[in-house]
C-alpha cells in the first residue's frame, strides 16, 4: 500500500500596517486528494525565537533531519539581520542553502488555525483590526478577508 503525504503551500502572507508584532497567512493543501485551507495568525517573537534555535540538518537523503551542533553554526548567525548581504562569506551562505530547516517549527497563536474550511482554495488575505462599543464597553476584533479561486 502506497501512502503518500499531502503537501502544503503558503498562498498568501499579510501584515496589517502599523502592527508589527502579527503576521497573518494562508494555506492550503495540494489539489491532489482531499482540498482545504486555513488562515492561521503568527507572532514576530515566536518567529524570532524560532530563528535563535537550532538548525536541522540531514547527513544523507535517506537518514533523519537531526539538530545541528551550536559550534558547526557559521558567523554570522544564519537567521540575524546584517546591514549588506553582499559581504556574507561562502561559508555562511553554502550553510544556509545545506540548511533549509529550523528544529523547532513556528506555531501559530491560538494553537490552532484562526479558520480551516475544507473543499475550498483560499487564495488572497487582508487582515484588519477594529473597534466597536457595544453598552458602552471596547471590544476588539480582527477581521479576516479571504478570497477565493471560485
Amino acid at each position: 500500500m502506497m501512502h503518500r503525504c499531502a503537501s502544503v503551500n503558503v498562498k498568501s502572507v499579510y501584515k496589517i500596517p502599523g502592527d508589527d508584532v502579527h503576521f497573518y497567512g494562508i494555506f492550503t493543501t495540494s489539489t491532489n486528494g482531499l482540498i482545504g485551507s486555513a488562515i492561521c495568525s503568527f507572532n514576530i517573537g515566536t518567529i524570532q525565537e524560532v530563528f535563535r534555535g537550532k538548525f536541522k540538518e540531514q547527513a544523507t537523503s535517506s537518514s533523519a533531519w537531526l539538530p545541528v551542533l551550536t559550534n558547526k553554526v557559521p558567523e554570522p548567525r544564519p537567521g540575524q539581520c546584517v546591514n549588506d548581504t553582499e559581504t556574507l562569506p561562502d561559508t555562511v551562505l553554502n550553510f544556509i542553502r545545506s540548511h533549509p530547516l529550523m528544529d523547532s517549527a513556528v506555531l501559530h497563536e491560538y494553537e490552532k488555525p484562526v479558520f480551516f474550511k475544507r473543499d475550498l482554495l483560499l487564495t488572497k488575505l487582508v487582515v484588519d483590526k477594529v473597534r466597536v462599543e457595544i453598552d458602552g464597553m471596547d471590544s476588539h476584533f480582527t477581521v479576516f478577508y479571504a478570497g477565493s479561486s471560485e
